[in-house]
């Protein structure tokens, strides 16, 4: 499970109330970087809040589309520490709790995995 805590419903009636569990296209439940469990890696769907700090959030490499890997917490959760872009981050529960993010498909975590290697 890529969440911390699940509470929320999903966006079909179809849908089994569990994000993971959820095979419909249109079933992408939002939730907080902050509540992302550790080791998931996930794609930001979008930042909320005013004022500097979604705009500096944004400067450092956090855009939509973008993939972010949780690695891990400080002992009492405040930071939390993420890969992003191919750099290391921590950011506080209040700044991560700004970006929305959605769980990533398998088959966009590694590429190149897949693709037919030519050699030379």
């Amino acid at each position: 499970m890529w969440f911390r805590r699940r509470k929320r419903a999903c966006c079909t009636t179809e849908c089994p109330g569990n994000p993971v569990d959820c095979t419909s296209s249109d079933c992408a439940v939002a939730m907080p970087l902050d509540m992302v469990e550790n080791g998931a890696t996930v794609t930001i769907q979008s930042i909320s809040g005013r004022g500097p700090i979604p705009r500096r959030l944004m400067e450092m490499g956090f855009l939509r589309g973008t993939t972010v890997t949780v690695l891990r917490r400080a002992p009492l959760n405040d930071p939390i520490e993420f890969e992003i872009r191919g750099y290391l981050v921590s950011l506080r529960r209040e700044e991560a709790h700004l970006i929305l993010v959605v769980p990533t498909p398998q088959e966009q975590l590694h590429p190149l995995d897949t693709a037919e290697q030519t050699v030379i």
